[in-house]
């Protein structure tokens, strides 16, 4: 009978261990789906935010495009003159 309850101790103890890491196991997994819930905003922010720089970039290319148009004529008519 002391040999069974011996086997039950050690198999509760086991459970026990089992549990534990389970629960390890578990926050583990629950910090890295939060790590990678934040690095997947973060990306999608800078996704975001170069989008919104290549418009503003394209903005900037069509202004120098024109003022060099406008210079290229005022030195144009200035050699004329």
């Amino acid at each position: 009978l002391s040999n069974y309850e011996s086997q039950i101790v050690k198999l509760r103890s086991e459970i026990e261990k089992g549990e534990a890491v389970r629960q390890s196991l578990e926050y583990e997994l629950a910090i890295a789906r939060k790590d990678a819930n934040l690095k997947t905003y973060a990306a999608e922010d800078a996704k975001n935010r170069l989008v919104q720089l290549q418009v503003v970039n394209e903005k900037l290319q069509q202004k120098v495009a024109e003022t060099e148009k406008t210079f290229d004529i005022a030195q144009q008519k200035w050699k004329d003159q």
